[in-house]
Formats: structure tokens, C-alpha cells, sequence
């Protein structure tokens, strides 16, 4: 659940318009004490303009703002990425590489790079944190019918989702697994590995 205002799509634009803009917050939200080198830890660069990359004085190791990211070697402009960004976050309902290539104006092969990349990097971030607080917890079950089976279950994927409370009652963060079956065994492992002791 959304906890910050969504940025309307004039607003993004404003913010957005240009290369460096977008390097600068790139480099705001890598180095937010100022620049360090990944290669001595020296405080020290030169900004090396043509090149968008920065220099250590002490080293002379070169990196950029985009170095060890999802934009790792992308040839893409950095403001057809952030358009990605935006559009991949502002879609509820998950983006479609066809849609996201009519959005961004790009060919499918760089939409379905830029997505995989993008989604690749959402699931890894959803397993640096677990749930904690007042939780609400359910299944539920999707997919094609299996053919025979009837109510809730006629589905042929299994999932668990959990939510936690703020302490206002508002959702937070929210994890969804899917499991074999809603057994003792799986709901246990999903809340070992998903929630606070």
C-alpha cells in the first residue's frame, strides 16, 4: 500500500526533463555524504563531463552513477529509464512489456530488457525485509481452473499473503508467496521466512 502521494505525470516531467538531472539524484541517493571511491574509499573526484563518469584524484579508478545498478552498462538514456521506472510503479496492475514499450517509446526488445532488469531488482529488494506489528493474513488461489474442482480451491496456484499494520491501522508492507497447499507445514515456513519473531 502506497504511503507517499503518487507523483502526477506533469510532476515527473518537471522533475525529470534531462540527463543531469537525472544524474544528480543518482549520485544524491548513491553518495548521499559525497562521493566515495569504490576502489580506495577516497572523498576526492573529477567529473568527467563527455564521458559522465567520475574520476578519483587519488586512484584516477573511474565509475558512474549507474555502476552496480539495474542500469549497470545500459546504453539507454538515463531518462527513458526513469520514464520506466515510473510507469512500471505507477501501474497497479503490473505493466506489460507491450505497454511499457508503447509508454517509453522504445522497441519491445529494450522493453522487455528494461523490465526484467526492473522487476528482477523489486523481487530482490522484497527479501531484505520481513513483516512485523499487527499482521493480516489470508490465501487465496489462481491460475487456470483445475479441471474436476469446484469453490475457492479450483485454482491451481496456491498463494499466502500477509500485510502489516501501522499502528494507526494503515497497511504497510506486504509479502505474497506462493506455497503447495495452505497446510501446517507451508504456512510455517512462509512465517519463518517472511515475518518477525
Amino acid at each position: 500500500m502506497r504511503t507517499k502521494k503518487e507523483l502526477s505525470l506533469r510532476e515527473y516531467m518537471s522533475k525529470f526533463s534531462d540527463e543531469e538531472t537525472c544524474i544528480d539524484y543518482l549520485k544524491e541517493k548513491k553518495w548521499p555524504n559525497g562521493y566515495v571511491c569504490p576502489k580506495c574509499g577516497a572523498t576526492e573526484a573529477y567529473y568527467l563531463k563527455t564521458r559522465r563518469r567520475y574520476q578519483c584524484k587519488c586512484s584516477k579508478h573511474q565509475t558512474s552513477v549507474t555502476a552496480n545498478t539495474i542500469m549497470h552498462r545500459s546504453h539507454l538514456p538515463l531518462t527513458v529509464w526513469f520514464m520506466a521506472f515510473y510507469f512500471v510503479a505507477c501501474d497497479k496492475r503490473g505493466i506489460s512489456v507491450v505497454s511499457l514499450a508503447a509508454k517509453a517509446d522504445v522497441c519491445y526488445e529494450t522493453a522487455w530488457y528494461m523490465l526484467f532488469r526492473i522487476r528482477k531488482a523489486m523481487d530482490k529488494r522484497e527479501h531484505q525485509y520481513i513483516l512485523a506489528g499487527v499482521l493480516e493474513m489470508d490465501d487465496s488461489y489462481f491460475g487456470a481452473k483445475i479441471k474436476g474442482k469446484r469453490g475457492r480451491t479450483a485454482g491451481n496456484q496456491t498463494v499466502i499473503v500477509a500485510v502489516s499494520k501501522t499502528k494507526a491501522g494503515k497497511p504497510g508492507f506486504l509479502k505474497m508467496q506462493v506455497v503447495e497447499n495452505v497446510q501446517r507445514d507451508s504456512v510455517r515456513c512462509f512465517l519463518t521466512e517472511n515475518i518477525a519473531q
